[in-house]
């Protein structure tokens, strides 16, 4: 036997990773029995061997870790014990529990999982235990003295001071941020100038290496703390995270011994020098700092104080003092932005403490802010900065005794202190916010460790003294200058696993001016108008300067007026007395109210940009129409979203100017570029450069797009968040990329931005972006004299001087080195040389030289700025939301994915035009995503003649018309379904007939983007790139994106992604080798995979069966017999019975969980919501039980019987089918079918005469027809040809697989195969499929007729005949997983069953339940007269939406009566139900919905049919399982969308024709045990027709 290279690699990781690990486990596990019998008596989840408990952890995201542990100790209660593999664990959520173990010192020892903190912290104060910790806690003890904390004032204040500073900016631009990344650096600061005597200024220089590394080292410690592999020693040795921890623990361990060092001179030079008065004492006390007791306890011989031991404990005060504090801080601000009148009462309190001054706060001051202090404590009851802690067990300690409720010794306790704090018994409403639950008279009475955000006992927090003194001071320096306002729910926020509470995307808040609000009778002052004021008043000290008379300072506020007011007022004035008559034509067109001189400048200046995109997208036009008007100040501005509108401008030459806000903006940069350029200008300019683009001149440039696009996903891979699958915002690194291919591109130069990111050039250019987008969308700005004086235009010349250096410099370059190709001569080398470097100023600057008009220095300059500017940030965006929406649609990039394998194939090679050309599908999904998220969201024109639309309205010239192209692509009329993500739309067959208008990423029209191919391939190959690379999955939805208005649709927090290498790419991901000293391992492996592993299988198989009767008959029900369990009672029932003795019998005598022995297979019935939430929440019990083998014969692995990959593969596909977007396809099968059951109903004798009939009959037929048609696309005419072989199979197939389903001999398959019934069956199964076999054929040859006939192609024509079917057939055509032509029989005969019976059951049922209740009845006839009048219109999708107490009623009737009365699912590991019960795995769980739906606590008044449970008011509250109708979970039934329509128009068919009385009462049906709930006789009503809708009459001859 061979094996490559990569096999062995493979079976090596086998060995390593599984069987060693499996083997210290078992052993770990066993080595002590006397543990595992003692926490036998423990409530816990169940275990497995080896893994114990961490099978729960596997897969989950920190998030998810962390809701489990919650869940976990809601569902076995505040003392449980759980394995982690070998490790038990007890954990404690009480305090009564808890004051057991911590009280005393018998268990103060911390666990061993603080081991993993060794490797920084080492034996600091936190870790070490017995004589270490009793020597360090006495040294330390003194310093936290409140004599010794006063003198940390000083740090407090100044760092918290900083911060105030530092977040200023956020107040006023009014932007949402994440608190979390600022406090944390002022934390940082404080502890270590606290601890060490050290500045560090993160705040200020947050990039150091030593900030870096605390940040990461607490980011990788808790990976390997809560990752239970690299819990095992010898695998983390061996891991990348041990290589990485080491890395920043030896920075840190640089720097701290560097200044432990520079601190042990400082002190003996200070002694040296004697310091013996008390006033140089008073100085050294005042400097000292926690590091200075440790050197000089060190100097005075303490034991255990060498300089690791020193070293130790300065680390482990950076780690507690740090994030600690941080997470306290952060919380408290962000809870108390949640309650604003808490907050004022806080701020009322630090009014009356400080008073209207800023001074620093005293210790006095501190401990008089009683009430924020109460506001700390609630915060750290709801959020504990250290949700959990452990310590070791020395000692046997009992619980409770008498029950045998004893931890062992050397056992883990693990104290979950976040629900600790939510124990109901000590704090009421716990999840509530109430500050005084801290007043000492509540305090007093409540347990002592009902509350530990610091621990208690001996071993409690040496430093919450200090912490809660940093925290006032923070808290206080913030809120003195700010109002808080949270941007978020708590709810909302995350929290995740870690050694402190963060959650998972920070905390949010919102900034304002406290001094803004609180100055109540004070007017806000513009910003620029302060600016100017200052400027006035340097004017006046010149003035002085000047020796002028003293007597002119009164001047100066009357020139200030003047220059304020009065000036901007006159000018203002005379430009709208000149525009009377324009004026008048602009407010024809409607738009928001314009105030005079100011126009709608105060909706601009009222929102924020998120809010004013939102405004202008969406809002703005629900009000005023497609096409809008605002006023700029004094300029007029129409806004058009209709693409006939857009060709009106666009098409021709007259309005090709671009608006004056382009001049505003871009000017300064751009100057006259292609961008701004008017005129014959542009039209040199644009000819010129044409031919650049052209396609034979874009494919030299696919080396430079190649090379670049490898160096970011190189990049990528290298960066921590894709290590370890965090998410990152994708715009920074696209950003870099694009820089770097659009600067070699258009001027020849590499910038190498992507390695040299903080370079001046990279820099100016990311900053003018900035500065011309606040330009743009600040009002104030647009006036130049304004702008003038402003520190925005100093910035935006400085952030140009180094851009226009940069290009200047580039230029010159460029020109020599075209130059010196010159003089080398012209040949064909120098030829084929010079355009291989070819760039866009190259032509630029050969056109200089042929002496072309408009070719100056500056021009050549204007022209390189904006291909900096449109082919940077436009790219970047557009390749950005592409990808992010890829991530967003798994099954699309998929396609995409497999696209790359047909033109690739496994090579690493890089993309040639001709392979981008085959790129079609990804070339949709970028045009998609430019359709809902375009790079430049608005662009506008400038009207030179008045310009008229179709509807006869004038834009008169002189305007400035914005297109929105957000909006414009978002048009129902082109674009069906707008806000669906559909590449499919760009299919030739599908653009077709597409106003040329309705698609506007790259303009249109003659001034049209000149660079839009060189963009859509540059975007191909960054896109393909990363794609053959990684896989993308987004961290958030697309509408979690804050939009904003901008100059490019970059959302305001960014596009942030998760990526995960692929591994079917060996080139691009990396080749794997494998030494020859390997070669040995086989044999080895060999021998343990074929004897170890088995033995390992056997021994453990055998365990779980000797325990698992035991486990089943622990759950109550009827006595079993030996062999044949309790079959006689369904041998000795007939159907009505066993229906009543397993609904009401069984459960009234056994309770809500009861056991059957069916022959020698267990099934467990349920009968509670809460117990049916266990097993159908999640993916673990998906599968169906064995007893759906016997719809095998006919369904096989169809949808409902298929599991694992089959199921998701087939499910995945067909969801699209039930798309509501897809859905109203049906409508007219429904209707079709429903007019003809009426028609059908009325010609009938019974109808005729007044006798009643079973209503199924009828319904059951036109049922059919409707499934037959919509899932099949083929008519069987079921209802006028009941007889036909294939009508006449489908019932006979439902009748005799559920007469199997319940003859308990009849399951073994040995005894079925010899029976009639297998002969029946077959016999019409092969009718069945016969007839599935020849519609599957000729659907088949009607789609490919489809593709070749270019007649029928037409989107509409494709979309009338769409059957479910066709969608299976069009994925087995793409090659779909598991889509052979028995499996589309299966899904066939699947949609046959369950499309057929179910809703002829419910359809039924409700017409029935409607005939016993006439008073219903009729109020739903009346919301039909109220939908339809009466008129005899077919419904449409929008009347099926209005009929809400239909649907109602539906609803109620699927209660009473559920199609589907009984379901059942395979319980693949051990259920453990609420109580602690476990039903096994291996037992089959049947749900019994009959029942479930008459639990009186969800359901007052169970038997009594009211529909208005069903009102929106009256389902709040209900517990998610108690209806279940449809099943619920991942595997609820895909169609319920579809059945509860079909429904719908059925019923409403029906009643609009005839008035139904029931022929006997609810009770009188026999309910009996069947697939579906059909009464042994049916459902007898009578008929009789309304007269109020004559157009659904049938006229009789």
């Amino acid at each position: 036997m061979e094996f490559s290279a990569t096999d062995l690699v493979l079976i090596f990781r086998t060995l390593v990773f599984l069987l060693i690990p499996v083997l210290f486990v078992l052993y770990n596990t066993h080595k002590d029995p006397r543990i595992w019998k003692m926490l036998n008596y423990f409530q816990g989840p169940a275990t497995y061997p080896i893994l114990g408990n961490a099978y729960k952890l596997f897969g989950l995201s920190p998030v998810e870790i962390f809701q489990r542990i919650c869940e976990d100790t809601r569902e076995y209660g505040r003392l449980f014990r759980v394995w982690i593999l070998s490790t038990p664990q007890v954990v404690i959520a009480s305090a009564k529990y808890a004051e057991k173990i911590l009280q005393g010192m018998q268990h103060h020892v911390k666990s061993n999982n603080y081991k993993i903190l060794d490797s920084w912290m080492g034996q600091g104060l936190l870790t070490a235990k017995d004589n270490m910790w009793k020597v360090h806690r006495k040294i330390l003890t003194p310093a936290f003295h409140f004599n010794i904390l006063h003198e940390f004032l000083p740090i407090f204040n100044k760092n918290s001071k900083v911060l105030a500073e530092k977040l200023a900016k956020f107040s006023d631009t009014g932007e949402d941020f994440d608190i979390f990344d600022h406090v944390s650096l002022c934390a940082l600061d404080i502890i270590c100038e606290s601890s060490m005597g050290t500045s560090i200024n993160a705040q200020t220089l947050s990039d150091s290496p030593y900030v870096k590394a605390i940040k990461e080292l607490n980011t990788l410690l808790v990976k390997r703390y809560f990752t239970p592999h690299y819990r095992i020693n010898w695998i983390y040795e061996m891991s990348s995270l041990k290589r990485e921890t080491e890395r920043f623990v030896k920075i840190a361990n640089d720097f701290t011994d560097k200044v432990i060092k520079d601190r042990r001179q400082y002190l003996l030079k200070f002694k040296k020098n004697g310091v013996e008065n008390k006033n140089e004492e008073e100085g050294k006390r005042k400097t000292m700092a926690f590091l200075d007791l440790l050197l000089a306890a060190q100097e005075d011989g303490e034991q255990f104080m060498t300089d690791k031991d020193i070293r130790d404990q300065v680390s482990t005060f950076m780690f507690e003092g740090h994030d600690t504090v941080t997470t306290a801080s952060c919380w408290t601000l962000f809870i108390l932005g949640t309650h604003p009148e808490i907050q004022e009462r806080v701020v009322e309190e630090l009014r009356h403490v400080f008073g209207d001054s800023g001074r620093a706060p005293t210790m006095s001051d501190l401990a008089e802010l009683k009430y924020l202090e109460r506001c700390l404590k609630e915060t750290l009851r709801l959020y504990p900065s250290v949700p959990f802690i452990e310590r070791q067990l020395r000692e046997d300690q009992p619980f409770d005794s008498d029950n045998g409720i004893i931890a062992p010794a050397g056992v883990t306790t693990s104290f979950n202190i976040f629900m600790l704090h939510r124990d109901p018994e000590h704090f009421p409403d716990p999840e509530k916010f109430d500050p005084d639950r801290f007043l000492p008279e509540i305090s007093q009475k409540r347990h002592p460790y009902a509350y530990l955000p610091f621990s208690a006992g001996p071993r409690n927090c040496i430093g919450q003294k200090f912490a809660m003194m940093e925290e006032k001071i923070v808290v206080s320096s913030v809120l003195r200058r700010f109002i808080v306002e949270a941007a978020h729910k708590p709810e909302e926020a995350q929290l995740k696993v870690g050694l402190v509470l963060k959650p998972e995307n920070g905390l949010r808040i919102r900034l304002r001016k406290r001094a803004a609000q609180d100055a109540k009778l004070r007017i806000s002052v513009n910003l620029y108008l302060v600016k100017s004021y200052r400027l006035i008043e340097e004017f006046a000290k010149w003035f002085h300067a000047a020796n002028m008379d003293g007597t002119v300072a009164w001047l100066v506020p009357i020139f200030r007026n003047v220059l304020f007011f009065v000036v901007p007022l006159v000018y203002l004035s005379i430009q709208c007395a000149k525009k009377f008559k324009f004026i008048s034509a602009v407010e024809k067109i409607p738009g928001p109210r314009a105030w005079p001189l100011i126009g709608n400048a105060p909706i601009m200046m009222r929102l924020n940009l998120t809010e004013m995109f939102d405004y202008v997208t969406r809002a703005v036009f629900k009000d005023f129409g497609p096409r809008i008007r605002f006023w700029l100040v004094d300029k007029p501005h129409v806004v058009i979203t209709k693409a006939a509108d857009c060709e009106k401008i666009m098409q021709g030459m007259q309005h090709h100017m671009k608006s004056q806000n382009y001049h505003l903006m871009f000017d300064a940069w751009m100057g006259e570029g292609l961008l701004t350029s008017n005129d014959d200008k542009w039209r040199l300019q644009r000819k010129i450069l044409t031919p650049a683009f052209h396609f034979n001149i874009l494919h030299e440039f696919l080396p430079i797009l190649s090379k670049n696009s490898k160096i970011l996903i190189q990049r990528l891979g290298e960066m921590p968040e894709a290590k370890y699958g965090k998410d990152f915002n994708i715009f920074e690194s696209v950003s870099l990329c694009a820089l770097d291919i659009i600067c070699e591109s258009s001027m020849g130069t590499a910038i190498n931005a992507q390695q040299s990111s903080q370079s001046p050039y990279v820099q100016a250019v990311n900053r003018l972006n900035h500065l011309l987008a606040k330009k743009y969308f600040t009002p104030i700005q647009r006036f130049k004299l304004y702008y003038n004086f402003s520190t925005a235009k100093k910035e935006l010349e400085e952030q140009l001087k180094i851009s226009n250096e940069f290009t200047d410099k580039v230029i010159n370059e460029r020109r020599q080195y075209l130059k010196s190709l010159d003089e080398k001569g012209e040949g064909k080398n120098g030829t084929v040389e010079k355009r291989k470097h070819l760039a866009f100023l190259d032509m630029l600057l050969r056109a200089q030289q042929k002496g072309e008009k408009y070719m100056t220095d500056k021009d050549l300059r204007d022209q390189v700025s904006t291909f900096m500017f449109e082919g940077h940030d436009t790219v970047t965006t557009g390749t950005c939301w592409a990808l992010f929406m890829m991530g967003t649609h798994p099954e699309i990039q998929e396609q995409v994915v497999e696209e790359l394998d047909q033109v690739f194939g496994d090579s690493g090679r890089e993309p040639t035009m001709s392979d981008l050309a085959e790129l079609k599908l990804l070339e949709r999904c970028i045009k998609e995503s430019l359709r809902l998220y375009p790079s430049v969201p608005f662009y506008e024109r400038h009207i030179r003649e008045d310009a008229i639309m179709d509807d006869g309205t004038v834009i008169p010239a002189g305007c400035s018309v914005g297109f929105s192209v957000y909006r414009i692509h978002r048009d129902p009329e082109q674009f069906p379904d707008p806000e669906t993500f559909n590449p499919d739309r760009f299919l030739p067959e599908n653009s077709l007939g597409r106003h040329p208008y309705a698609y506007l990423p790259f303009s249109a029209g003659p001034r049209n983007c000149i660079g839009q191919k060189f963009a859509l391939m540059e975007e191909k190959v960054v896109i393909s790139t990363v794609l053959r690379k990684f896989r993308v999955e987004a961290a958030h939805k697309p509408e979690d994106a804050e939009l904003q208005m901008a100059l490019v649709l970059r959302p305001k927090n960014g596009l942030r992604i998760r990526i995960f290498e692929r591994s079917s790419h060996p080139k691009l991901a990396g080749k794997m080798e494998l030494t020859s000293a390997a070669s040995w391992l086989w044999p080895l492996i060999r021998n343990v995979l074929l004897f170890v592993v088995p033995a390992a299988y056997l021994w453990r198989k055998s365990v779980k069966r000797l325990k698992f009767s035991a486990i089943v008959d622990k759950i109550p029900g009827p006595r079993a017999w030996p062999f044949i369990g309790n079959a006689p009672l369904m041998l000795g029932h007939d159907l009505t019975e066993f229906f009543q003795y397993v609904c009401t019998n069984v459960v009234e005598e056994y309770g809500r969980l009861v056991r059957f022995w069916v022959v020698n297979k267990p099934q467990v019935i349920i009968t509670k919501a809460s117990d049916a939430e266990k097993i159908l929440q999640g993916m673990q019990h998906h599968v169906k039980s064995e007893n759906y083998r016997i719809l095998h014969g006919w369904m096989g692995d169809g949808l409902l019987t298929s599991k694992d990959e089959k199921w998701r593969a087939h499910r995945k596909i067909l969801t699209p089918a039930f798309h509501f977007n897809i859905l109203h396809e049906f409508l007219p099968i429904l209707n079709k079918n429903s007019k003809i059951m009426v028609e059908k109903l009325s010609q009938s004798s019974e109808f005729k005469t007044g006798k009643d009939f079973n209503i199924f009959d009828s319904v059951s037929l036109c049922a059919l027809d409707i499934i037959c048609e919509s899932s099949m696309g083929t008519v069987i005419n079921a209802q006028s040809h009941s007889n036909s072989p294939y009508v006449q199979a489908v019932n006979r197939l439902n009748t005799l697989l559920t007469a199997r389903y319940f003859s308990p001999f009849l399951r073994f398959d040995w005894i079925f195969k010899f029976s009639s019934m297998k002969r029946d069956i077959d016999q019409q199964l092969k009718i069945s499929d016969d007839f599935t076999d020849r519609v599957i054929l000729e659907r088949k040859k009607y789609l490919n007729s489809l593709k070749s006939d270019d007649a029928r192609i037409e989107k509409g024509d494709k979309k009338k005949n769409l059957a479910f079917l066709d969608m299976l057939l069009k994925a087995q055509d793409e090659g779909g997983q598991f889509l052979t032509h028995k499996d589309l029989q299966d899904q066939v005969s699947t949609f046959m069953f369950e499309g057929h019976d179910t809703v002829t059951t419910a359809t039924s049922w409700a017409l029935f339940m409607m005939g016993t209740h006439p008073d219903i009845q009729e109020k739903v006839i009346e919301e039909l007269d109220r939908v339809f009048g009466v008129s005899g219109r077919a419904p449409t999708m929008n009347d099926l939406t209005e009929l809400k107490l239909l649907e109602r009623c539906i609803k109620e009737s699927l209660r009473l009566y559920p199609s589907v009365p009984f379901f059942e699912r395979c319980i693949r590991e051990d259920a453990i139900l609420h109580d602690g019960t476990i039903i096994p795995a291996g037992c089959d769980v049947s749900f019994i919905a009959y029942r479930i739906h008459r639990d009186p606590e969800y359901f007052p008044d169970p038997e009594k049919f009211d529909p208005d449970r069903f009102l929106p008011e009256n389902s709040q509250g209900r517990h998610p399982y108690a209806y279940l109708p449809f099943s619920a979970g991942p595997r609820n039934c895909i169609g319920q969308k579809f059945a509860l329509m079909e429904e719908k128009v059925v019923i409403s068919t029906v009643l609009r024709k005839f008035r139904v009385e029931a022929a006997h009462s609810p009770e009188e049906a026999e309910l009996q045990v069947s697939i579906v709930l059909k009464p042994k006789n049916g459902l007898r009503v009578r008929l009789l027709e309304r007269s109020s809708h004559p157009n659904l009459h049938v006229q009789k001859s």
